[in-house]
């Protein structure tokens, strides 16, 4: 979904990606670094892949294991110093080479009372990532590596870069064309969903997780009442 209207689209995305964040932290309760980067990963592949369109904005760096957030410490530090979420922000801050980045994978982010008042507004996007968090949440740290090295973007990044001599190993954007072209996602995309999308990004919706749920469950049928051409 387009990012909504703002003299600040910067502002606007990096609060749809800070919401996302503390989402997935309140719909596991307490997540590990690597899971939190990697589920914010393929919230933004499969937003793209179902609708055409990017959702947070995020490119997400390769590095050893597998792509994270840009400046993900400072991402994690702010919700953590608005009173979101809480960690133990001091080891967080440790440097680490990136062949370490697993590491961090035992650093818990955990909810807190305050977590559901940051959560996403969007109810496609919050069932979305509901879904995924329940697919993968529950993943070894190793399963969740190799789920996220099976995407079309990571394949075609590290095929690149094993290739091209412009492209790093480590360092470089992995949702970022060539190695995913969003146009091309867009043209898959039937009207009706198009349609719905835009009616959801013109109109305020709720933030009530439970009334989400059953808004999401109305959008699914919609592909059922559509007309249907021989």
């Amino acid at each position: 979904m387009p990012e909504k209207k703002s003299n600040n689209n910067s502002t606007v995305k990096e609060d749809i990606l800070l919401r996302t964040g503390c989402t997935i932290v309140y719909l596991m309760g307490k997540v590990g670094i690597f899971h939190f980067n990697k589920l914010l990963y393929l919230l933004e592949y499969h937003f793209i892949k179902k609708y055409g369109c990017r959702f947070t904005g995020e490119q997400f760096v390769k590095i050893t294991h597998g792509p994270v957030v840009t400046n993900y410490k400072q991402k994690i530090n702010y919700l953590f110093k608005s009173g979101y979420v809480t960690t133990d922000i001091e080891t967080l801050k440790m440097k680490r080479r990136l062949e370490d980045d697993k590491a961090a994978s035992r650093i818990p982010i955990c909810s807190n009372d305050n977590t559901e008042n940051y959560l996403l507004d969007n109810p496609i996007a919050f069932n979305l990532l509901r879904n995924i968090v329940d697919k993968y949440g529950g993943l070894p740290v190793d399963d969740l590596e190799r789920i996220v090295y099976s995407t079309e973007p990571v394949i075609n990044y590290v095929d690149a870069a094993a290739f091209s001599p412009f492209v790093k190993e480590k360092g470089g954007y992995v949702l970022k064309s060539p190695h995913i072209k969003i146009r091309e996602q867009k043209e898959r995309i039937p009207e009706w969903k198009k349609m719905a999308l835009k009616h959801m990004q013109k109109f305020p919706t709720v933030k009530d997780p439970q009334q989400m749920k059953e808004d999401y469950e109305d959008f699914k049928n919609l592909e059922y009442l559509r007309p249907h051409y021989d």
